[in-house]
């Protein structure tokens, strides 16, 4: 047995999930940021302790050798350096090497540098000195002019309390980062569990809609974020789709109508021939099945050509194409079908089209003129800058102003009976706006007095030809004028 569906979407999003993920990224940078900020912090901190100590090792040398320039006997050296911590030493060296005065932590030490310094020069160095246990002293050397000679100041802070503090934040921050990161990770989390909560709850409303019924729509949150904006363009998809829906149930619906009727006109004349065996009832259901097959082949071509056009675009290869060529071959094909007046206004237009979907066009919309007009069709073809405007038109009864869109759609009829006494499968303008379109043109009815339709398509033989356009061509005004029934 497969997988259920829905569990496998929780097993996925449980396993590796955007929360998941979301929340590993931001705790590895949540990490990194504190780590260097942790380190940056024990820099710091020892920079900044090692300094103080330089700075007070030096103030102290600076007052011993202040208090050595007025020193008038050696005796006196002794009182300059009475210090019996271990944190902090002296020793004053004279101009032959040997310690005049000291700390009592190095009392009987020799020299604990070899610096000797010239007056008014001082020197500092880090060095490990055998006091106490041994450690490591920052030691600042200065040379002073005395009335005795050049004398050697030589002051040494241990460096033991900075490494205490700076050990001691170093260990906290061992043990306080991995902490922090977890508390981190968790409100992480936990917030992106709540940012995503609409989420799921719009998942769970779009996993029970089905194409059963497709009026229910999911909830948009409060929050203008990008969240409230999915929710809204998910139900603008569901709009599109139970639209779309309807269309399909209508279209089949009307082309079952549309194909039974020629059917049914069929059987009838065959029931009617076969109940009478004479001849001539025969030739009548041979002429009556002949013009319903007719029919029939046309509603089926019609529907096919939508059906492809629906999938994939009209197709067809761009060529070049004169429509003056084809006005005239449909108006010299009209005058040998009626005797209706004729009148015609071509110009010389070139357009990048398929010929013959153009050529479709152009028919349907002349046997539309033909079929509602009393004594006159007008056909024009005229050159505007960057499109060509086909007209075409009749003096028959106009479609009324509320019924101009609905015209275009498929299988709509304003006749209410829906008669086929004037011909046509309510398909034909639907299939010159598919047409229309595809080459990056328009159609609408006729602006004005006049009853007819207007077709507009660019003339820019370079354009790109998977996505033509008219450039400043909106919708045709549907004022006054049209003709009265559907193809």
């Amino acid at each position: 047995m497969g997988e259920d569906p829905a569990t496998d979407v929780r097993t996925r999003r449980y396993r590796g999930g955007v929360r998941l993920r979301t929340t590993i990224v931001a705790s590895i940078v949540v990490a990194v940021a504190l780590i260097l900020g942790a380190v940056a912090l024990v820099l710091l901190l020892d920079k900044s302790l090692t300094h103080a100590l330089t700075a007070a090792a030096d103030q102290r040398s600076a007052d011993i050798a202040s208090q050595l320039q007025t020193q008038a006997s050696s005796a006196d050296l002794s009182l300059l350096a009475p210090t019996p911590s271990e944190l902090s030493i002296v020793q004053v060296i004279d101009g032959r090497g040997h310690v005049v005065a000291a700390s009592a932590a190095i009392q009987g030490e020799p020299p604990l540098t070899t610096r000797r310094p010239f007056a008014g020069e001082v020197v500092a160095e880090a060095k490990s000195l055998p006091v106490g246990e041994e450690g490591t002293y920052l030691l600042v050397v200065r040379g002073v002019g005395t009335p005795r000679g050049l004398l050697t100041v030589l002051v040494g802070q241990s460096s033991a309390n900075v490494s205490h503090t700076v050990g001691t934040v170093t260990t906290l921050l061992l043990i306080g980062l991995p902490i922090i990161i977890i508390i981190s990770a968790g409100v992480i989390w936990f917030g992106v569990g709540r940012a995503l909560r609409p989420v799921e709850a719009i998942r769970r409303q779009v996993s029970i809609i089905s194409a059963a019924d497709l009026s229910q729509r999911v909830s948009v949150p409060a929050s203008q974020d990008e969240v409230a904006l999915l929710a809204g363009t998910m139900n603008a998809m569901l709009d599109r789709l139970d639209v779309s829906q309807q269309r399909q149930r209508q279209f089949a619906a009307d082309a079952s109508h549309e194909l039974r009727s020629p059917l049914a006109s069929m059987k009838t004349a065959l029931e009617v021939a076969k109940a009478d065996p004479d001849a001539s009832a025969w030739n009548r259901a041979s002429d009556v099945a002949l013009a319903e097959a007719a029919r029939l082949s046309e509603v089926v071509g019609d529907l096919l050509f939508l059906a492809r056009s629906d999938e994939r675009g009209p197709g067809g290869a761009r060529i070049d194409v004169d429509l003056d060529d084809l006005v005239m071959v449909e108006r010299d094909r009209l005058r040998t079908t009626t005797t209706m007046r004729i009148d015609v206004h071509i110009e010389a237009v070139r357009i990048r089209g398929d010929r013959i979907q153009m050529q479709r066009l152009l028919r349907n919309l002349v046997d539309n003129a033909a079929r509602h007009a009393i004594t006159t069709v007008t056909i024009g073809l005229y050159s505007r800058r960057d499109f060509a405007v086909l007209e075409v038109g009749n003096d028959g009864p106009p479609i009324p102003v509320g019924e101009r869109e609905r015209i275009f759609e498929r299988f709509v009829r304003l006749d209410g009976s829906r008669t086929r006494s004037a011909g046509g499968s309510g398909l034909g303008l639907a299939i010159v706006k598919q047409i229309a379109e595809f080459h990056g043109g328009q159609v609408g009815v006729i602006p004005g007095e006049r009853a007819g339709f207007e077709v507009r398509l660019p003339t820019d033989l370079h354009a790109d030809e998977t996505a033509p356009t008219v450039e400043g061509f909106g919708h045709v005004q549907t004022a006054n004028g049209g003709t009265s029934a559907r193809l």
